[in-house]
């Protein structure tokens, strides 16, 4: 047993004044004489035996009830595991604010329960130690420690947060900050529903020197439904055109039945579908777009109690045109022409190769490199930076090519080369009809299909390394139009070109399909959609870090960072919804942004797994208590068996039973 405050035992040199009191303050007995005495010498006798007796028992009484009283005044307690305790601490606190504590257990919602908790921990503490407050925003105003009046301020001006942090990321920052006070005990508290998602265990960092106490708050067993992830199967969409939105929906739960899944296009809606769900799902919305520009799309659900994963926010652009260039060293080619210059959505201009204006190459989405003999370095330096910003490039060889030119510019993007011209007649044996590309060009592709004749071709190399998908392969395996992929752009390499000499590609009926579609993926992948939380996000846009942009949604404005084809956002967007990105008032386009989905699957470390951590741990304790009882709790633990309301009781039974004695002897 060991005493808080041990200089208030000082005070049982009070004992000696009751003990002083009873030697001096005997009561003086009369002698009276009467003729016969016999029975009154009895008499005598008891009276005084039996005086004595409770004297004796009154000073008892008394000395047990000063000793009882001075005993409660100096605390004594009986340690946990022979702990010291200290006169300063210094405590972190982690409140999970993440949207999984919008969820209820029979406390209500868990992150009102978390709060009280952290303010009974604070409870257990004395005005004089210092505090800290956390949560997953991490904010930087949160890595100072705090009065106990500031901390509970800043508690209950917590709210909800999009964010999501790994358990083992806050308690180094908790550690962090604790190790930065001079207090002699420093303990760090983790108030979490303990998502699988986030609490690493094996990745925590354990400081010794530094208390850890994990306190759950379990909420009633949820079924989740959300939308994880939507994209478009058109890669360009245009106006008019039926386009296609496939919508991912995951279930952590039991079966639901007939789910109605919503699609707003700019406010309206645009389609409805019902589905049923087991594990997962993938909804298929149609609509049509009247109006080009940026498309702004919701995809909507009804699910709770969780219900930040019930919107799904994208958008895509529907441009007037798509351009196209060709550039050619002798004369322009027909079949070309008649492909691009027919078709209102693509512009398509011819630019021969002595006349070529670098600058202009940049403004297109597709470049097509039609029998030129040779490739100059400046052509190859301007190639290789259209591709890399996201344009898309077709090459057709002459015969008389100058094969070291072209080696530089393809070695330059990454794909294959060509070795040499083969002029030995050879079949087309496979159409890759799994390739995007052809995505609703053929209802089946037969053994019987009737490829176009090939007259000569060139040989290439096949480098291990290339990022090589082909789209059409000749009868000994090589490629004969293959795709790569450089950067953010395509480059599409035959390996002949369009004169008649190679064949009869240009006039066959696959030569329409496959270009158009090929034009038609030239703009690039768009980026439907970001997560909120990423520093920086990439950006299909041509933006220039020179000029001043400014991004607005959702109540707030501000102007983010361009540098290297990526947008810094930091963490200015807290909330889910379209955003408009602007240069000097001029729309430039919508950048979508959701949810992580991390929290979206309820699942939870199970106390029995934090109880087996704790146990491998001197350090760690798991604590079970409600709020009511948590400040209690807390106070045994960290100042073990409190025993001074059991000598304050003992203390009153010996003064009641000093009364009695006088009363009834």
């Amino acid at each position: 047993m060991k005493f808080l405050y041990p200089q208030f035992l000082f005070a049982l040199a009070t004992l000696a004044i009751p003990i002083i009191i009873h030697l001096f303050n005997f009561r003086k007995f009369k002698t009276v004489y009467f003729s016969n005495v016999r029975f009154l010498k009895e008499v005598k006798q008891q009276t005084k035996a039996q005086s004595e007796l409770k004297h004796l028992l009154v000073l008892l009484s008394r000395l047990l009830a000063i000793t009882a009283l001075v005993l409660a005044f100096a605390q004594p307690y009986i340690p946990e595991n022979n702990q010291v305790v200290a006169d300063k601490h210094a405590i972190s606190v982690y409140v999970d604010n993440s949207f999984s504590m919008d969820a209820e257990n029979e406390n209500g919602r868990l992150l009102l329960t978390a709060q009280q908790k952290a303010e009974a921990i604070a409870q257990a503490y004395q005005n004089t130690d210092e505090f800290q407050i956390i949560n997953n925003d991490l904010s930087g105003k949160h890595q100072r420690l705090l009065s106990k009046e500031l901390f509970l301020e800043e508690l209950f001006e917590m709210e909800s947060s999009s964010q999501s942090t790994a358990i083992s990321k806050l308690v180094n920052r908790q550690t962090h900050s604790l190790n930065n006070s001079s207090a002699e005990e420093k303990t760090l508290y983790l108030i979490s529903d303990f998502q699988s998602s986030n609490t690493d265990l094996e990745n925590l960092e354990i400081d010794t020197n530094i208390n850890i106490r994990f306190i759950p708050t379990t909420p009633h067993p949820v079924n989740n439904l959300f939308i994880d992830s939507c994209w478009i199967s058109t890669p360009n969409p245009q106006l008019g055109q039926n386009i296609t939105l496939h919508a991912k929906i995951i279930n952590k739960g039991e079966k639901r039945e007939d789910i109605p899944v919503q699609l707003k296009v700019n406010g309206q809606q645009k389609a409805i579908a019902t589905t049923d769900i087991l594990d997962e799902a993938v909804v298929v919305l149609h609509f049509v777009c009247q109006q080009n520009g940026w498309q702004e799309a919701t995809v909507s659900i009804s699910d709770h109690p969780v219900s930040f994963d019930d919107d799904f926010y994208c958008a895509f652009e529907i441009k007037e045109q798509l351009f196209i260039q060709s550039i050619y060293e002798t004369n322009t080619r027909p079949s070309l022409e008649k492909l691009f210059g027919t078709d209102d959505y693509f512009q398509y201009s011819t630019q021969n190769i002595q006349q070529l204006k670098h600058s202009d190459l940049l403004e297109q989405q597709l470049l097509i490199l039609d029998g030129l003999t040779h490739i100059s370095s400046g052509l190859t330096q301007t190639l290789q930076q259209f591709v890399a910003e996201g344009g898309s490039l077709l090459i057709f060889p002459a015969k008389k090519s100058d094969l070291t030119s072209y080696q530089t510019l393809l070695q330059s993007l990454g794909t294959d080369y060509f070795l040499s011209l083969d002029e030995s007649i050879i079949n087309i044996t496979q159409l890759h009809e799994q390739h995007s590309l052809f995505q609703g060009v053929f209802e089946e592709v037969n053994e019987k299909l009737d490829f176009p004749k090939i007259e000569q071709y060139f040989i290439q190399t096949q480098l291990s390394k290339t990022t090589n998908t082909p789209l059409l392969s000749l009868e000994n395996g090589q490629a004969l139009i293959s795709e790569y992929q450089y950067q953010k752009g395509k480059i599409y390499l035959s390996s002949i070109g369009l004169e008649s000499t190679f064949g009869s590609f240009s006039q066959h009926a696959l030569f329409v399909p496959i270009l158009h579609n090929i034009a038609s993926h030239s703009r690039g992948t768009q980026s439907l959609f970001h997560q909120i939380g990423k520093t920086h996000i990439p950006s299909d846009l041509h933006l220039s870090k020179e000029l001043v942009y400014e991004l607005k949604g959702q109540g707030i404005s501000f102007i983010p960072q361009v540098q290297n084809s990526q947008i810094g956002v930091y963490n200015q967007i807290t909330k889910a919804g379209h955003y408009q990105l602007t240069q000097q008032e001029e729309k430039i386009a919508t950048l979508s942004f959701n949810y992580s989905r991390k929290e979206s699957n309820p699942s939870v470390i199970s106390i029995e797994k934090l109880e087996a951590f704790a146990s491998q741990h001197k350090n760690i304790k798991v604590i079970h208590a409600k709020e009511s009882t948590l400040t209690q709790t807390l106070n045994t633990l960290n100042k073990g068996t409190a025993l001074w309301k059991l000598c304050l009781i003992f203390a009153l039974g010996f003064l009641a039973l000093e009364i009695l004695i006088i009363k009834r002897l």
